[in-house]
């Protein structure tokens, strides 16, 4: 009934672009039966491609059939449209409505998928879009709506089925697979060298967005306390921050102007994997920089503390990863400190941290460096089409 209830108010409000949207999917309905697609991957933010597109030109060469739906208009898939396969722009808005795909599979890394697209043809998989736990930074009904999960590392493997007994969920499973994004970041760091005539130190400071974090709390007096000690500052806010902290980032760009601060918006990571180090709070990011550079870690204590939008699942007898394992990727510092943090790890002796971050990886990641082929063979399988034994390229 809610379903219904929630169509006709899209239909009243919106009509034209309810009944285009209606279109598109007979379309697209037609499409898969004609050319047996068993595969919808589905982005709702254009930074999702780096999870999905790897999967997906994975798949692609398994012999996997699929197609594309993008759902923001900046998605590089369609300035830059791959030739295997059809890239679709559509609405976050009428995600609802995914309810009448005729797909065995959607595959998506956003987080929260609409319950009440869910029907009985399409099993819906979850690529994680961070390594952090499942049951403290997002809200308690966040997995509800998915069938299949990629996990991350042990951690993701042990929280679900924490969480499926918590949450009463049936017929779901968990596959060990690993992290794409930090796969080809990895390889993409490999193949690139820092500039010989960079002297000074770049620091990446990449914070988290909600009520706590520390670009809103300290950022301002954070950056002017680096830039001050002649570190390079790459600001890199996360993509809400700019709708909930614009007034701070302002500030900082416009006070602390100067050669050595850039703010980076790009939709790629570049600039920020590029960096000696990273300052961070709660953000999944600085899990991915450490794992796929083997470079250290700030981690600020953010006033108000850990960023928890749970109720209920934070009771699951399991600590969040990310309670953990800052400790384990460089340095945990007040903002006061942090400074003086950066200093310490640069000084540390390099061989020494790798292997330790190294070592902090191998306990938190699947599959290194082949997940994207671990995660698009099993869909193979899942799909019922003839696997192709060939080696990930």
């Amino acid at each position: 009934m809610r379903f219904y209830l929630r169509l006709i108010k899209r239909l009243i409000l919106y009509p034209g672009q309810c009944i285009k949207m209606i279109l598109l999917i007979m379309r697209i309905n037609n499409l898969l039966e004609k050319k047996s697609i068993s595969v919808i991957f589905y982005d709702r933010f254009a930074m999702h491609n780096s999870f999905t597109a790897p999967v997906l030109e994975e798949f692609i060469r398994l012999k996997g059939r699929a197609i594309y739906f993008v759902a923001d208009k900046n998605h590089p898939a369609l300035t830059k449209s791959p030739d295997y396969c059809e890239v679709y722009l559509v609405s976050r808005r009428y995600e609802l409505l995914y309810r009448y795909l005729k797909v065995p599979f959607l595959v998506t890394p956003a987080s929260a998928y609409d319950y009440d697209a869910h029907n009985e043809l399409t099993k819906v998989a979850h690529i994680y879009h961070s390594m952090a736990s499942m049951h403290f930074i997002y809200g308690d009904t966040a997995f509800d709506s998915y069938d299949i999960f990629f996990a991350t590392g042990p951690h993701h493997t042990r929280e679900f089925e924490q969480l499926s007994e918590l949450r009463g969920w049936k017929n779901k499973v968990s596959f060990q697979a690993g992290y794409p994004k930090v796969d080809n970041i990895a390889q993409q760091y490999k193949q690139t060298e820092k500039n010989s005539f960079e002297k000074k130190v770049r620091v990446a400071f990449a914070p988290s967005w909600g009520k706590t974090n520390i670009l809103d709390s300290h950022g301002y007096i954070i950056i002017k306390d680096l830039l001050e000690k002649n570190f390079k500052v790459v600001l890199r806010p996360h993509k809400h921050s700019f709708d909930f902290d614009r007034e701070v980032i302002n500030r900082i760009i416009t006070d602390l102007k100067c050669d050595a601060l850039f703010l980076d918006q790009s939709i790629n990571f570049d600039n920020i994997y590029a960096c000696d180090l990273m300052i961070s709070d709660w953000s999944g990011i600085a899990y991915e920089f450490a794992f796929a550079t083997s470079k250290p870690v700030v981690s600020v204590e953010v006033v108000g503390g850990q960023k928890i939008q749970s109720k209920d699942n934070v009771h699951i007898e399991t600590k969040a990863m990310e309670d953990v394992c800052r400790y384990d990727i460089g340095i945990v510092a007040s903002p006061e400190q942090v400074s003086a943090a950066a200093v310490e790890l640069l000084n540390q002796e390099s061989k020494a941290r790798i292997n330790s971050i190294t070592s902090t990886r191998k306990k938190y990641l699947y599959n290194f460096g082949n997940s994207a082929h671990v995660i698009a063979l099993q869909l193979i399988k899942l799909s019922g089409r003839k696997v192709i034994h060939a080696k990930p390229s």
